[in-house]
């Protein structure tokens, strides 16, 4: 490694560049996935946060409108239980200077808790999206987007990277390496020569673990 780092600041940016090009070229679907999830993990909240809300602006109306009330077609008891308890306890959150609209949202959650069918809930949830919150369909862009943030900022990390992750997933492989091209073609020096040297790293490792044939 103390090699690799004497001679690489000699190199030029078109070398490191096509460095990195080559590294683009022969990783493959998994490989690219496996780098963004383990980036992922390595981001300060605050980072993951921001990435979170850059995921938000590229989502369409009707994304945004399932995540404000995402559709129940699909969901079973436990996890429209579940939904209306996410969704009743951020009520609870905003509604701490009324004492009056607390006290009913708290009667709500443990009726829910207490529902013992799904049509129980179902009516709950009627009552959550009439008289608590405003319809996505009324709601501006910057409105929608806020909301979704807001629930997300809630989730735990894994949840938010989990995400972030099923974003990617969705990509066909050429959309993933095209994703990685431009994020490499804002790298600075440093950065290049820090990605290059992970590159080596990881293929002398690689080298390293393969079994001999004799």
């Amino acid at each position: 490694k103390d090699i690799v780092e004497e001679w690489l600041p000699q190199l030029s940016d078109a070398t490191l560049r096509a460095m990195a090009e080559e590294d683009i070229a022969n990783r493959s679907r998994d490989d690219i996935l496996e780098q963004h999830r383990h980036g992922l993990q390595q981001l300060p909240a605050a980072q993951l946060l921001q990435e979170v809300a850059a995921l938000v602006r590229t989502l369409d109306a009707k994304s945004l409108e399932d995540w404000v009330e995402p559709p129940v077609d699909g969901m079973g008891t436990d996890e429209l239980r579940e939904h209306l308890r996410g969704v009743l306890s951020n009520v609870e959150g905003s509604a701490a200077s009324d004492p009056e609209f607390l006290a009913e949202a708290l009667a709500k959650r443990g009726a829910v808790d207490r529902a013992a069918t799904r049509e129980e809930l179902l009516e709950l949830r009627e009552w959550v999206f009439k008289q608590v919150l405003v319809p996505p369909s009324d709601m501006s862009r910057a409105e929608l987007e806020q909301a979704v943030l807001d629930h997300m900022e809630g989730l735990p990390r894994e949840e938010l990277e989990a995400e972030l992750i099923n974003e990617q997933e969705a990509l066909s492989e050429e959309e993933l390496r095209r994703a990685l091209r431009e994020d490499f073609a804002d790298f600075h020096r440093d950065e290049l020569e820090t990605h290059i040297l992970d590159i080596l790293g990881a293929r002398a490792e690689s080298a390293w673990l393969r079994p001999t044939v004799l």
